[in-house]
């Protein structure tokens, strides 16, 4: 995943690369076409909004929103003890966010700290 400056957008985005772009494994680029369809159709405040697949340069992209909060697991390992009001919201909203994902017929499959992704807001994250 690759941080970059939408140009058509002017806006700072998230670039997922499809391994291999053109050259991929059919399998792989499949899986790639499902993901992208099953994140477009979510709208949700606590899922990343999908934006486009772009192709460039022999490679393949989703554009999603870049979260400049990083992680979770980037927070966790950068406090010793977050605050249990903090702790209690995150789980909450990382509830909601499969909660709708799984209303809409989606699994994520792989839930883990490295996934979640947290955006900066006035009040926390």
């Amino acid at each position: 995943v690759y941080k970059a400056r939408h140009t058509r957008l002017n806006r700072t985005v998230a670039l997922k690369m499809i391994l291999g772009g053109a050259q991929a494994d059919p399998r792989e680029r499949e899986r790639f076409r499902r993901e992208a369809m099953a994140v477009a159709r979510l709208q949700h405040p606590n899922i990343v909004t999908f934006e486009a697949i772009e192709h460039g340069q022999g490679e393949r992209f989703l554009v999603m929103d870049y979260c400049e909060g990083g992680t979770l697991r980037s927070l966790m390992e950068n406090h010793d003890r977050l605050h249990p009001r903090l702790s209690v919201k995150l789980v909450l909203d990382i509830l909601a966010g499969v909660g709708y994902a799984h209303s809409q017929g989606i699994v994520h499959c792989d839930i883990k700290p490295e996934n979640i992704l947290l955006q900066v807001q006035s009040k926390g994250w």
